[in-house]
């Protein structure tokens, strides 16, 4: 037995019980509350919906009217008739001086027996074309004269070995560039054939060609010689 019930004339059994029913009645009492509330707020909606309605739809429409025009503007006004022209045929006045009958007759006479002048004729004149510029011939304006490279040593190359065993057989096309010197500077290859035969063509021709170089005038000038080379088995 605790303390509460030692001096408590209240049994346990009634104080439970009573206590179930504080908490029913807190419970009840709190759904109450609320219910009211959520009725409240439905109702104070309702209204506002009304009240709302009532101002927009309380209003009466009218649909705006265009102005109309004045009066004065759809009369319409007949156009007036066009007024009726007559040409009448307008003599012109001459002079007294120029009648007829106050003419001299003897000027007249005199007049007929000048001779006539005779009509003009037109002369051609040919149109005169400009002579030619003349072109000063002076030993600068003389263009010098162009002497192509020539070769001084050029031994044919010999037959790469390689090809040889293969039995192949090539030509090569070959654009040699030379200096002032007449040394070739190099060798460019102009047809297709098997690499053996282009590189040992370059080579050889870099090696053991030598050329008397391209003169213009008396100076002696870098060029191009342009070449075939036959690799032909025996």
């Amino acid at each position: 037995m605790n303390r509460f019930t030692r001096f408590s004339r209240i049994s346990p059994a009634r104080l439970l019980r009573s206590r179930e029913y504080r908490a029913w009645f807190s419970l009840a009492l709190t759904a109450g509350l609320l219910t009211g509330t959520a009725v409240l707020l439905a109702l104070q909606s309702i209204l506002i919906q009304q009240e709302v309605d009532t101002f927009f739809h309380g209003i009466a429409y009218t649909a705006p009217t265009q102005p109309q025009p004045p009066a004065q503007h759809l009369i319409c006004r007949a156009k007036p008739p066009a007024p009726s022209i007559t040409l009448q045929p307008v003599q012109p006045e001459i002079p007294d001086a120029l009648l007829p009958e106050q003419v001299d007759n003897t000027e007249l006479a005199d007049i007929a027996s000048e001779p006539l002048s005779p009509p003009l004729q037109a002369e051609w004149i040919p149109p005169r074309t400009p002579e030619p510029a003349r072109i000063p011939t002076t030993p600068t304006a003389t263009m010098a004269k162009a002497t192509p490279a020539a070769p001084l040593r050029a031994p044919h190359p010999t037959y790469p070995p390689r090809m040889r065993q293969r039995r192949m057989e090539g030509d090569v096309g070959i654009c040699i560039h030379i200096d002032a010197t007449g040394a070739p500077t190099a060798v460019d290859i102009l047809t297709e054939v098997h690499p053996d035969f282009a590189e040992h063509t370059r080579r050889w021709i870099l090696q053991h060609w030598h050329f008397r170089a391209a003169h213009k005038g008396q100076h002696p000038i870098a060029s191009t010689l342009r070449t075939t080379i036959r690799y032909r088995l025996e």
